[in-house]
């Protein structure tokens, strides 16, 4: 069996040649990039880059060296994209590591040391303590209550840090030729790849009440 055969096997409850191994095709899955970094320098691979492709829980996309060398059996599609050096800059980890995030993702720094950022309008919606190793939502638009009506909801939901600092393939969501290019780039992928691809999407809609109002509010 290959890695795509392993993991339909077992979607459709069938036994496969060996359990199918995931690391990092979807959030839920991913490694921090301080852990990532710091397995690179176990292992002595000293080649290549951390790049925090989720910046909001601060996960790094595993290079192919490291999914070859674990034999790592899924892969998401929004690798695909961000693939140009210019859509990185050089940061770095709290633990001194260097790394890259996105080029659009310019966290501002307090005198403690800790991160925050912002919409495109200015709005402060996570920060990040100097020591930590994600970002937490500082932003609740119906902390108050809910409006009387849900006109702004679209607005108040551009402020939550999920939405506005989401991981790749969204992040080019806005861009008119997504949908091709995300189509595009899903079949050049599965033509050079014999591992799973994972779409990674956010169904959670009940959660979104807690993001919008605040867990003990909800």
């Amino acid at each position: 069996m290959n890695s795509r055969e392993r993991v339909e096997a077992a979607i459709q409850h069938r036994e496969p040649d060996q359990i199918p191994v995931d690391l990092g095709a979807t959030p839920s899955s991913g490694i921090s990039a301080i852990a990532y970094s710091n397995l690179k320098k176990h292992l002595g691979v000293g080649a290549g880059r951390t790049r925090v492709y989720d910046v909001v829980q601060q996960l790094a996309q595993p290079e192919e060296e490291i999914l070859d060398r674990f034999r790592i059996d899924v892969v998401d599609v929004g690798r695909m994209f961000n693939t140009e050096d210019s859509d990185w800059r050089d940061i770095v980890l709290p633990n001194g590591d260097p790394a890259q995030y996105p080029s659009w993702f310019q966290p501002t720094r307090d005198e403690d040391g800790a991160w925050n950022a912002f919409t495109e309008e200015g709005v402060p919606i996570a920060r990040m303590p100097s020591t930590g190793t994600f970002f937490d939502q500082t932003c609740f638009p119906y902390l108050d209550g809910y409006p009387d009506d849900f006109n702004d909801l679209t607005e108040a939901m551009g402020k939550i840090l999920w939405a506005a600092l989401v991981h790749s393939p969204w992040d080019h969501i806005s861009e008119k030729d997504f949908w091709s290019q995300l189509r595009e780039k899903a079949i050049v992928l599965r033509e050079n790849s014999d591992r799973a691809i994972m779409v990674v999407v956010g169904c959670n809609l009940f959660e979104w009440g807690t993001f919008l109002r605040r867990m003990d509010n909800f």
